[in-house]
C-alpha cells in the first residue's frame, strides 16, 4: 500500500522543512529497501520558487492549497496564512488523491529513528480505518508543565469552540496532538473532522477568536474521543521538546530527559517564537543545524520572539 507523508509551511519555515526532509530521507531508507512505498507531499501556503525548486530535487512533490476551496471563514475570522497549514490537515486526501494512507508531520518535527514514521503506519495496519496519534502526556513532561492549568487552558478552548458540558467532558482528556498521525485515506474520519472545522470557523468568536489557532486539533480531539477511532502511540514517536525534559546523550542522539533516557523517535520543536532560542543554543536541530547555511540560521533565529 502507497503512503503519501505530507507536511507544510511557508517560507519563514521552509529551514525547519528542509531538516524534516533530510531527516525522512535518512529514516525511511530501510523501509524503501523493503520495497514499501513511501512519497513525499508538499503543501504550499507561501514559499519562495527556489525553496520549492530544493523540495522538487529532494523528490518532495509541491501542492497549492486554497482555504476557499474546502471551508466558508466569516470574514472577521481574518486568519493568517500560515494557519493553512493547520486548515489544510482534514483534507489530504483531496488535496494528494491517490494513496492508501497518509502520514501527516509538522514542519518544525524531524525525526531520528527508522521507525518514526514506520511505527505510525505498523500501527495503522492494525487500526482498521482508526487514526494513529500521539497523545501530548508523558513522564518527561510532568516536571515542566502545570498539569491543573493545562487543564484550565483546555476546558477555556473548549468552552469557546462548543459550550461548557463539552469542555466539562473533554478537558481532563489529554491532548491529541495533530502535528504527526496517520490514516487510511477512506476512513470516514476525514469527513467528520472537515464536518467539525467547517462548523467551528462557521462561528463568530469575537474576543475569543485567538481560540482558532487551536481549533483544527481540538476539533479533531473531539471527533476522536467521540468515536473511540483512536490507536495511541508512545509519544516518544512526537515529543513535544518545548517545556519538557530532553537532551542530548552521549552518542549525540536526542533522548528523554529523565532514565532511562528513551530515544526519541519523533523531535518536535513545537512553538519555535517562544522555544527557538533554546532549540538552537542546545542543538535540538536536525543534526544540531549543520544543514542551515548562514542566512537560513539567521532567519530561523529572527522568528525567536
Amino acid at each position: 500500500m502507497k503512503t503519501a507523508v505530507v507536511f507544510a509551511c511557508n517560507e519563514a519555515y521552509v529551514p525547519l522543512a528542509k531538516g524534516l526532509v533530510l531527516s525522512l530521507r535518512e529514516s525511511l531508507q530501510g523501509a524503501l529497501r523493503a520495497g514499501l512505498v513511501f512519497d513525499l507531499h508538499f503543501i504550499d501556503i507561501g514559499c519562495e520558487p527556489a525553496s520549492l525548486d530544493w523540495l522538487r530535487k529532494q523528490e518532495v512533490t509541491p501542492h497549492a492549497f486554497s482555504r476557499e476551496e474546502y471551508i466558508s471563514l466569516p470574514q472577521s475570522a481574518a486568519l493568517p496564512r500560515y494557519a493553512d497549514a493547520q486548515l489544510c490537515r482534514p483534507f489530504l486526501p483531496r488535496i494528494v488523491p491517490g494513496y492508501g494512507r497518509y502520514v501527516w508531520v509538522d514542519t518544525d518535527i524531524w525525526v531520528q529513528s527508522r521507525d518514526a514514521v514506520t511505527g505510525f503506519t505498523d500501527a495503522l495496519a492494525a487500526a482498521n480505518n482508526y487514526m494513529v496519534i500521539c497523545p501530548e502526556y508523558h513522564y518527561g513532561y510532568s516536571l515542566h508543565r502545570n498539569l491543573s492549568s493545562a487543564v484550565n487552558a483546555s476546558h477555556g478552548w473548549y468552552s469557546a469552540l462548543y459550550d461548557t458540558a463539552t469542555a466539562d467532558r473533554l478537558c481532563g482528556k489529554p491532548i491529541l496532538n495533530s502535528g504527526f498521525f496517520a490514516c487510511n485515506g477512506g476512513s470516514p474520519l476525514w469527513a467528520r473532522w472537515a464536518e467539525a472545522v467547517a462548523e467551528v470557523y462557521a462561528k463568530e468568536y469575537g474576543a475569543d477568536k485567538n481560540v482558532l489557532h487551536f481549533a483544527e486539533q481540538l476539533c479533531l480531539n473531539r471527533v476522536l474521543y467521540d468515536s473511540g477511532m483512536l490507536l495511541l502511540l508512545d509519544p516518544v514517536h512526537n515529543y513535544a521538546c518545548g517545556a519538557s525534559a530532553a537532551l542530548r546523550d552521549a552518542r549525540d542522539k536526542m533522548v528523554i530527559g529523565h532514565p532511562p533516557y528513551a530515544p526519541i523517535k519523533g523531535v518536535h520543536l513545537l512553538a519555535f517564537s517562544r522555544y527557538g532560542k533554546d532549540y538552537l543554543q542546545r542543538g535540538f536541530l536536525y543534526q544540531r543545524g549543520a544543514y542551515l547555511s548562514p542566512e537560513e540560521l539567521a532567519s530561523l533565529k529572527r522568528l525567536v520572539r
